[in-house]
């Protein structure tokens, strides 16, 4: 079988790990290379793994990479050409673009002397001079470098098999430009892992703006926003014509219902608290509509948390899609879709004061996600009530 490495967040390790016993309960793992990356075999043959792995939606393994070649480069004279050399150019298709993308995992001890850059570089360009074609940004397929010490572990595939179209999505991400927030990034990730078709000038709520960030993103993109915030935006948010800045919580603000083309919410707030709030705001947005949220995982049972957020979430909206992207920490981003009617229910759940958190407490026990809502996530839809993870 083809072995495989799977990256994640280190705090997500051992829910990314279940995820991976959902889709393969044979696999096995070989060795966990750094905090955030596993180097596992599947018991099932390749083709099949990667089916399985992409149907099951999985919201921690961020991406995953076959290992057609693993290679000890310890003796070698010149470990960069013997390196080059291993790399097959008959695993790759030459009617389509490819990149290489490399990391260098941490190891104790010695290892090769160059780095990530350097496999990117010289790779790349004996691979282009031989008649592939080279597309930085958006290749069709890529030849995945991970070096551990003295070892190789090379792997070509499609980027569409991945998971994740980038090995290291932070180190590609860092290079933006300067932002409001860190937390710009975060909507700016989102908004290519699932690229949105919204309206030109459309109009877009955001819940809990300041400092203004994912505002400046939006209006960056044209968009007409309504920032809602009692708080105060920076002043670079402020100054943009397309950005207007409500002084209070969205459920003070006096909007029009059905206008907006998009809700976005980032608010430090409990998750179930959050997601009741964006029921509130559902009203606002037209039926059909997306949103996008953040789901902040502040306890150690994140499948239980995340379980408990949808379940309000399906009062208003079908879930599309759960991610823990590279530029979130302990939290997950959730790509949601307007339902045609918002079920009642979720009232009990808005309230920042005392009674209302426990109401929400109350309301975990009893309630359920519908897992035939949506596009559920494998470890989502796999619940029982006994549950703890």
């Amino acid at each position: 079988m083809t072995s495989h490495i799977l990256t994640y967040h280190p705090v997500f390790r051992r829910v990314a790990l279940r995820e991976l016993h959902a889709v393969d309960p044979g696999a096995s793992v070989l060795a966990e290379l750094e905090p955030s990356v596993a180097h596992v075999l599947p018991s099932v043959p390749r083709d099949e793994f990667v089916r399985r792995l992409n149907e099951a939606l999985p919201v921690f393994i961020r991406h995953a990479t076959p290992v057609d070649v693993e290679l000890d480069l310890a003796d070698a004279t010149d470990p960069m050409e013997e390196l080059i050399a291993a790399v097959d150019p008959t695993t790759l298709d030459r009617a389509s673009t490819f990149a290489v993308e490399s990391r260098k995992l941490k190891a104790t001890g010695e290892g090769v002397a160059f780095g990530s850059r350097d496999v990117e570089v010289q790779l790349g360009s004996r691979l282009e001079r031989t008649g592939f074609a080279v597309d930085l940004l958006a290749p069709v397929q890529v030849v995945s470098v991970a070096l551990v010490g003295w070892r190789a572990l090379i792997g070509a595939s499609r980027v569409a098999d991945n998971l994740g179209a980038h090995a290291d999505d932070y180190r590609r991400y860092s290079r933006w430009p300067s932002a409001v927030s860190r937390a710009e990034f975060k909507l700016r990730e989102a908004l290519e892992v699932w690229p949105l078709s919204l309206p030109a000038a459309g109009r877009a709520l955001d819940i809990g703006a300041a400092p203004g960030g994912w505002s400046h993103v939006l209006a960056g993109r044209g968009m007409h926003v309504t920032a809602v915030d009692p708080a105060d935006l920076a002043e670079e948010v402020l100054a943009n014509p397309l950005v207007v800045h409500v002084r209070a919580r969205v459920e003070a603000a006096e909007l029009e219902d059905d206008s907006f083309d998009l809700v976005v919410d980032d608010m430090n707030l409990d998750p179930d608290e959050s997601a009741a709030t964006m029921c509130g705001a559902a009203r606002y947005l037209a039926p059909g509509a997306p949103a996008i949220m953040t789901i902040k995982v502040t306890v150690r049972a994140p499948l239980r948390l995340i379980r408990g957020t949808v379940a309000v979430l399906q009062h208003a909206y079908e879930v599309r899609g759960l991610r823990n992207l590279s530029h979130n920490r302990q939290e997950v981003t959730a790509l949601l879709r307007r339902k045609p009617a918002i079920t009642p229910g979720w009232e009990e759940l808005v309230g920042h004061d005392p009674a209302a958190s426990e109401r929400r407490r109350a309301w975990r026990q009893s309630h359920r996600l519908d897992p035939s809502e949506g596009a559920l996530p494998l470890v989502l839809r796999r619940q029982s009530p006994t549950d703890e993870s």
